[in-house]
């Protein structure tokens, strides 16, 4: 190189300190805010989850449609072969999904319905008798009906407004100037050539790896699929938890010890038991009387089945000839209806009456093409709804989705070496 060269670049490294300063706190500045994003949406999910454990099948779909809404993963869900998949599968019927489908509203919106369908249930209860309660106990379903609006509209909220374009796009750029100018740095400093490299190296590393873990946080629900998959929050895993406490609560009285009419009636004796509990004497003393009394039931029972196979035995001879007779009417009847329906078959096909074939194709043809239609209109409908921002408000103004590389909010990552 010019002499010259190296003088010019001594002040250099002065410059560049200073550059990566700035950069530096840039950085952690934005992954701070973006760790906070992910932390948020992940707070918001668990009390989401929490708030659904409190108020089970509308609550396991409301939750299902709520995730489909705004994760790309879970938003085929939400097209007609999903909604129908769901009946097939029991977690909706088909007079539910009618109603889902039905209404005017965009598919990413569907879980308001399920909500309404919710307090609209519990309404239905209380005014049924089949819940009771008082006003606080509506007031305070309402409240927490009104929290689990809030939670997951929040959600939508965070993912809509994550971070300004051009804050992301400037610390791209100041990360891509630092990496390209630290060989200059190096070569100004009169580092030597294998610690430059190996410094150049660490460099792009650290600071990349910040860069891309920033833009990995900022895509909590992997729509985008920018860190192609890795350590989202895991979706799956919240429906999960949130149907198992669906029903946690709901099976504890599926069996228990005492019914309303014995508390109005008194007769709770058989649940007091002696405060220190009953003697080594007293157990023995209960267990002969107890195998007693099994022995005597034991007895009882077998007299009863004797006497009843003995009134079988003499009643049951009148019936046999007659149910014989009937089974071999229904045999006879099914065998006359084969054989006429063959005849008729084999009649049309020898005397080739062929009249009314047109008249089959042209209805066939036109139920072809309800079908045709139908299915391009589905077709239609599941582009608009897996290519819908999440939580959107519309699906009309749908555009064919361009083929573009992942994380196409964010300037593309760059490295210096």
């Amino acid at each position: 190189l010019h002499p010259g060269v190296k003088p010019a670049l001594s002040q250099f490294p002065t410059l560049w300190a200073q550059l990566l300063g700035v950069t530096t706190f840039t950085l952690t500045f934005f992954l701070n805010v973006s760790y906070a994003l992910w932390r948020k949406c992940y707070l918001v999910s668990r009390r989401l989850q929490g708030r659904l454990n409190d108020v089970s099948r509308y609550i396991r779909l409301f939750n299902l449609l709520t995730y489909a809404s705004f994760c790309r993963s879970h938003r085929p869900l939400l097209t007609p072969l999903g909604m129908r998949r769901m009946v097939d599968r029991g977690i909706i019927t088909e007079l539910e999904r009618s109603a889902l489908t039905a209404a005017g509203v965009p598919a990413t919106q569907r879980h308001n319905n399920v909500l309404l369908w919710i307090v609209r249930s519990f309404r239905d209860g209380v005014s049924g008798g089949v819940i009771q309660g008082g006003p606080g106990l509506e007031q305070n379903f309402l409240q927490r009906v009104h929290e689990i609006r809030a939670q997951y509209g929040s959600i939508g909220d965070e993912l809509s407004g994550r971070m300004p374009l051009a804050y992301a796009h400037i610390v791209q750029v100041l990360v891509d100037i630092v990496l390209w100018l630290y060989p200059v740095m190096a070569f100004g400093s009169g580092m030597g050539v294998g610690l430059g490299v190996v410094g150049c190296g660490l460099l792009t590393l650290f600071y990349s790896g910040l860069l891309g873990l920033a833009k990995q946080f900022l895509d909590p629900y992997d729509n985008e699929n920018y860190g192609a998959g890795d350590d989202p929050l895991v979706v799956d895993t919240l429906i999960a938890e949130s149907n198992a406490g669906s029903v946690r609560w709901l099976r504890g009285f599926e069996v228990q010890p005492w019914d309303s009419q014995s508390l109005v009636e008194g007769g709770l004796d058989s649940l007091i038991r002696p405060e220190q509990g009953w003697s080594v004497a007293e157990l023995e003393e209960m267990e002969l009387e107890e195998e007693r009394r099994r022995v005597m039931e034991a007895k009882r029972k077998e007299e009863n089945t004797a006497r009843k196979v003995d009134k079988e035995a003499s009643s049951g001879k009148g019936k046999e000839g007659g149910e014989e007779a009937g089974e071999e009417e229904e045999e006879d009847d099914d065998k006359r209806l084969s054989e006429q329906l063959s005849d008729e078959v084999v009649g049309m096909l020898e005397t080739d009456d062929l009249s009314d074939l047109p008249e089959a194709l042209d209805a066939f043809k036109k139920e072809a093409a309800e079908a045709l239609s139908k299915a391009e209109a589905e077709l239609k409908e599941t582009q608009a709804i897996l290519n819908a921002s999440p939580m959107a408000e519309s699906l009309e103004d749908f555009e064919e989705p361009k083929e573009e590389g992942g994380g196409a909010d964010f300037a593309e990552e760059g490295g210096g070496g």
